[in-house]
C-alpha cells in the first residue's frame, strides 16, 4: 500500500487530513489580510508584476486569493485546503509529516508554533484534528 504525504486526489474525491485550524475566509482575510497581501506583493516583485491595491486584491476572484493563502502558509511548511463552494479554509500539517523521532505532542506543538509564526493566536488545546473529504465536480 502506498501512502500519499499531502492531498489525496483521484478523479472523484479530495481529502485533507491534518492537525491545524479551520476558519472562514472572511475572518482569515480580516485578521491576516496584511500578511497575505505582503506575500502577494513579494510574489509580484519576483514576477515583474504590479500588485495593485489591497482592496483590489481581496475583491478579485477567490481562486487567486486561495492560491496566495496556500503559498503564504507554505512559508512555514503548512498546507491549506478549501472545500469548493465553501468559505471554510483549513490550515495545518499532515500527521504523515511527523518525524520518526518526534512524539505526537511534539508534532502538535510544532504545528502550533508554525501557526503562531503566521500570526494565529492558538494554543495546543485549540489545535484540531481535521479529516475532511469532498467530491470533485
Amino acid at each position: 500500500m502506498k501512502t500519499k504525504l499531502s492531498f489525496v486526489t483521484n478523479s472523484s474525491t479530495t481529502c485533507f487530513v491534518a492537525f491545524g485550524i479551520q476558519t472562514d475566509m472572511w475572518d482569515l482575510t480580516e485578521e491576516h489580510g496584511d500578511e497575505i497581501f505582503e506575500h502577494y506583493k513579494q510574489w509580484c516583485s519576483k514576477n515583474n508584476s504590479t500588485p495593485g491595491s489591497k482592496d483590489q486584491f481581496f475583491k478579485n476572484n477567490s481562486y487567486s486569493l486561495y492560491e496566495f493563502i496556500h503559498e503564504w502558509v507554505k512559508t512555514v511548511d503548512l498546507e491549506a485546503a478549501i472545500i469548493p463552494g465553501d468559505q471554510v479554509i483549513m490550515i495545518g500539517r499532515s500527521p504523515f509529516k511527523m518525524k520518526v523521532y518526534q512524539t505526537l505532542i511534539e508534532f502538535k506543538y510544532q504545528v502550533v508554533r508554525d501557526l503562531m509564526k503566521l500570526g494565529f493566536d492558538i494554543s495546543i488545546d485549540g489545535l484540531q484534528q481535521i479529516e475532511e473529504a469532498w467530491e470533485n465536480r
